[in-house]
């Protein structure tokens, strides 16, 4: 429950310019959301990844393709209350 406590802690304008304005308006993102971790190749997700971790969110957080999902949900989620 550590990764959902970071990303909604996460202050507004950091998560608008680190994760809204960055990876998640990655095609890789997209398609993680609308396929799954299914769609994307490993180069990929290790790529989506460390993007996540340079904005911020826990490595440990990630480390499976659940949790990989289930961060990427969160994400939108909060996106989507943001405004």
């Amino acid at each position: 429950m550590a990764d959902v406590m970071d990303i909604e802690k996460m202050p507004r304008e950091d998560f608008l310019n680190k994760i809204v304005r960055g990876f998640a308006t990655w095609e890789i993102f997209s398609r993680l959301l609308c396929l799954g971790s299914d769609s994307l190749k490993e180069f990929e997700k290790n790529q989506l990844r460390d993007e996540m971790v340079r904005a911020g969110i826990p490595k440990e957080a990630i480390k499976t393709e659940i949790g990989l999902y289930g961060v990427a949900r969160q994400i939108s989620q909060r996106a989507v209350n943001v405004r």
